[in-house]
């Protein structure tokens, strides 16, 4: 338990190395909206300002948007909610509408985090799906250029990355396990050390250095 407390607080220290200074932009308020002068607050009024209706505020919708805009990169902030029981927070496509009514979707262009009836909502699933998709492609893309078909044979010795038993999400190289026969074009049985046979499964196995089975040097098979 201790482990997985300490990846996701390393996860979270990375993720602030990317912290970006949100500066909310009051033109873009609705009327029921009251912006603090610095741009860092916004709460909710009891009276309709007369505000001009100029073509980025939120006529409907009570929302506001951020000053400033990107297009790709890595961006955190963090969000004080007090003690609100509804809010959404997120992001946005600069071309949603503003003076109608609209629904938090992913269709009309909203990615977002909420609370309503102490339930929390999560629209942000496809966004980051997406996202993972394009950058696997590229990945991949990048490893097929790269890559280097290498051959172990039956009696090779090599070391596995394989999950740590303290923490799953950390690897550890493990062995060295002897090869006993390739099953399939990247995928390997070898001698486990429970002594049974376990299939490997590697989709750019590289040999740093191979000797016959009963030589003293292992080889290394890794990503």
């Amino acid at each position: 338990m201790e482990h997985g407390r300490l990846a996701v607080d390393l996860e979270f220290e990375r993720a602030r190395r990317n912290a970006v200074d949100v500066t909310l932009d009051p033109r873009t308020a609705h009327p029921h909206l009251i912006v603090s002068r610095n741009g860092k607050q916004v709460r909710h009024g009891d009276i309709r300002q007369d505000l001009p209706d100029n073509p980025e505020r939120f006529t409907s919708c009570v929302d506001v948007l951020g000053k400033d805009g990107f297009t790709s990169g890595r961006h955190y902030w963090e969000v004080k909610v007090g003690k609100k029981t509804e809010w959404d927070l997120g992001v946005v496509r600069e071309s949603i509408k503003r003076k109608k009514q609209i629904s938090l979707s992913t269709e009309d262009g909203f990615w977002t985090l909420g609370l309503r009836n102490r339930t929390y909502t999560d629209r942000l699933a496809p966004l980051m799906g997406d996202h993972l998709q394009r950058v696997q492609g590229r990945q991949k893309e990048c490893y097929d250029r790269s890559v280097q078909q290498r051959i172990f044979l039956p009696g090779n010795r090599v070391m596995l990355l394989l999950p740590s038993p303290e923490c799953k999400l950390y690897g550890r190289w493990q062995g060295p396990y002897e090869i006993c026969e390739r099953t399939e074009p990247v995928t390997y049985r070898v001698y486990h050390p429970d002594h049974r046979k376990k299939d490997i499964p590697r989709e750019r196995p590289e040999t740093l250095e191979r000797t016959p089975c009963g030589g003293d040097s292992p080889c290394i098979a890794g990503q």
